[in-house]
């Protein structure tokens, strides 16, 4: 592995966010009931998973060759919290005051502890934080947490590929194998770990692909889009895999799609605009959901309503939301969020020179 900086991984960062931002404007704006797109861009939540997928294939491809090395965890796990506590922190303080005085909502101390500690992705029925869009930052934490016995089992691609297939099998069956978990709630089960797990099992799939073959013959170029688009126009545009199978032929497309972009990134999306967009993913995700809340709180939804062209004015919302949350999102990644992790790296470099 020569730890090149992968660009079309960064492009496809970006695509998964905007493919959330969709979504959730779609719900949160109101247009769910009003717009002809609703049957396409209701399943674009698949974006989180799509981001899982590109974690555990991100992951892997900077720390599987040296988590060994001594002081490497320690590195990881400071790495990790520097990346995201950050603009989470900041997120809470901001739902923490918003909540109750936007939504007359209650915030309990446990919920608050629970989302600074980062463990409220093990508590059935307290998975959805109280940040907005803020529980599949619980699923990652437990990713994190069992990274290092993660990386071990997956040292070969036959035992990576092992587990994607016990790991489809329990999301395909997590029906029975969660059934306990649907009387706390269906958030409990539906935002369970071992329910997303196949999705960060596909991106290490992905990844181990990456480092066993060599895709740079030009006949894979063509291979990977021919196997990939078939999967996403169905999942898409027809009802045939709109089921749980049809979730786990889209985590096995999410392999090819990761490969293609890691090998023969597209060029219409290897700019700096995709690029920058992958960059500030982060904050995309988590900032749109405060960009909704400033427009419907303004009244700036109704404005920019048209009642006889609802598709319009979702489109339109979207727009205006991705602009907004983009601009704020840039400037949190390059001011905020990137001088922190630099610090999180000084103080690993100031341990390292101590000793």
């Amino acid at each position: 592995m020569d730890g090149k900086r992968l660009v079309g991984l960064d492009s496809l960062r970006g695509i998964a966010a905007t493919m959330i931002i969709f979504f959730h404007v779609l719900y949160l704006g109101g247009y769910a009931e009003k717009t002809i797109l609703t049957p396409v861009v209701s399943k674009l939540d698949i974006g989180v998973r799509l981001f899982y997928a590109l974690s555990a294939f991100s992951l892997f491809y900077g720390y599987e060759m040296k988590i060994d090395k001594n002081g490497a965890i320690k590195d990881f796990y400071v790495g990790r919290f520097f990346r995201i506590a950050p603009l989470f922190y900041l997120c809470i303080v901001f739902y923490f005051f918003a909540l109750p005085l936007l939504f007359n909502a209650n915030v309990a101390k446990t919920e608050i502890i629970a989302d600074i500690s980062f463990i409220f992705g093990l508590l059935p029925g307290k998975q959805e934080s109280i940040v907005w869009a803020g529980w599949s930052i619980g699923v990652e934490w437990i990713f994190y947490f069992i990274f290092p016995l993660i990386v071990i089992l997956n040292r070969s691609l036959t035992n990576t590929i092992i587990i994607f297939v016990i790991s489809a099998f329990v999301f395909y069956r997590f029906n029975f194998f969660g059934n306990e978990l649907k009387k706390i709630s269906e958030s409990a089960f539906d935002l369970n770990f071992f329910n997303q797990f196949m999705f960060f099992s596909a991106g290490i799939v992905s990844y181990n692909l990456y480092k066993a073959i060599d895709f740079n013959k030009k006949s894979f170029r063509v291979v990977f889009p021919i196997v990939s688009i078939p999967f996403l126009w169905l999942y898409f545009f027809t009802d045939m895999i709109n089921n749980r199978f049809g979730d786990v032929l889209i985590a096995v497309c999410f392999i090819f799609l990761i490969l293609y972009f890691s090998c023969f990134p597209p060029r219409v999306f290897t700019n700096w605009f995709f690029i920058s967009i992958g960059l500030s993913s982060f904050g995309l995700y988590l900032i749109h959901p405060i960009v909704l809340i400033l427009y419907m709180q303004t009244g700036f939804l109704q404005w920019i309503h048209f009642s006889e062209h609802e598709s319009i004015s979702y489109i339109l919302t979207f727009i205006l939301t991705f602009i907004l949350t983009f601009l704020l999102a840039y400037c949190s990644y390059h001011y905020y969020e990137r001088p922190l992790m630099k610090f999180g790296k000084s103080i690993l470099s100031k341990n390292v020179n101590s000793k």
